[in-house]
């Protein structure tokens, strides 16, 4: 017998609304806006809090996992007051995520924020979930393991960048392991005698027609081609490296320009997609951009205002700039308009 199933107190009723309201909770800091802050904001603070509504999470998903643990089913008096007691949980922490305020926190740490906050409420809904579906004569897999998946969600706000220059620092790092995985594949497919791309099928090739002389799997067209992506994408590594110390060293969040400089870099390392890379592969052709058009501009010293490398699309060499641009300079290089000039969404 299940909640769901339960006829006696009809224990599911509090438990599917309880499901409804953690849903549109979800949703709702899936989607929405932050309330901007008309007086001063203390980071600190809102850490303590955040920690004190993220542990209140925790211990209350608990508690509704253990009193479905087994039988005798709780009554629906006390279910309504379980379910009553982790939406308020819920909502205070929900709450307290809008207290962040993106222009003086940073849209990338808010990101961060917010992704974590989704994922307990998500956790929390999956518990309620399998505690109306499964069977209560015993503690479940599926029960154990969605209560774990709740505490492991709220685990993670310990491991949150506490502000906007480590949220930019994380997001640099997983840029970087992205284009380094991307290099490998490169180097593992160029290593393996086999059709590197065998997993593709050729209906996914937008129309063109089927590969053939499948014997041969890597022409003297390819291996041009592929040398000078591999070039590209060796050289985009090294190129995030470089803005990553930069960031480390000197990174700025005292003010709201600050802030929004350190996302526009974030932004930038954004776009160095390795999938951009294989399209190469596939098209049997380059990028096609101006001769001396840079694809890509970083700091190459530790200064505010710095010189910068460009790296050159035709020789995939990486070269050196005499004018000095400072970060902002870097963010309009790209074509990015300055974050303080324009609405951003998450």
């Amino acid at each position: 017998m299940s909640a769901d199933s339960n006829g006696g107190g009809n224990v599911s009723v509090p438990l599917r609304i309880l499901l409804n309201s953690i849903q549109c909770v979800r949703d709702r800091v899936r989607d929405g806006e932050s309330n901007e802050s008309d007086g001063a904001f203390n980071l600190s603070n809102f850490w303590d809090t955040l920690n004190q509504a993220v542990k209140a999470v925790s211990q209350e998903a608990t508690k509704l996992s253990l009193a479905f643990s087994k039988p005798p089913l709780p009554s629906q008096q006390d279910t309504e007051k379980l379910a009553d007691s982790i939406l308020k949980s819920v909502l205070t922490l929900s709450t307290v995520y809008y207290w962040l305020p993106k222009s003086v926190s940073g849209i990338s740490l808010r990101r961060q924020v917010r992704d974590a906050t989704v994922d307990v409420l998500e956790g929390v809904a999956q518990l309620v979930e399998v505690i109306l579906s499964s069977p209560l004569q015993s503690l479940t897999q599926e029960q154990l393991t969605s209560t774990g998946g709740v505490w492991s969600a709220c685990d993670q706000f310990a491991q949150l960048p506490q502000d906007n220059k480590a949220a930019v620092l994380v997001v640099l790092s997983d840029q970087i392991g992205v284009v380094k995985d991307a290099i490998e594949e490169v180097e593992q497919a160029l290593s393996n005698a086999h059709d590197p791309f065998s997993d593709v099928l050729d209906d996914d090739q937008d129309g063109e027609e089927p590969r053939e002389n499948q014997d041969t799997y890597w022409s003297e067209k390819d291996r041009s081609v592929i040398a000078p992506c591999q070039g590209l994408m060796k050289a985009s590594a090294a190129c995030i490296r470089k803005l990553l110390a930069a960031v480390k060293a000197n990174g700025n969040f005292s003010t709201p320009e600050n802030v929004a400089q350190l996302d526009d870099l974030a932004d930038i390392s954004k776009e160095i997609s390795p999938g951009f890379w294989y399209r190469c592969l596939f098209k049997h052709h380059l990028v096609h951009v101006q001769q001396d058009e840079p694809l890509f501009v970083v700091p190459v010293s530790d200064t505010d205002v710095h010189p910068v490398r460009m790296l050159s699309p035709q020789t995939s060499e990486v070269k050196q700039s005499d004018k000095p641009l400072q970060n902002h300079d870097i963010c309009k290089k790209q074509g990015h308009e300055s974050a303080r000039r324009r609405q951003r969404p998450l």
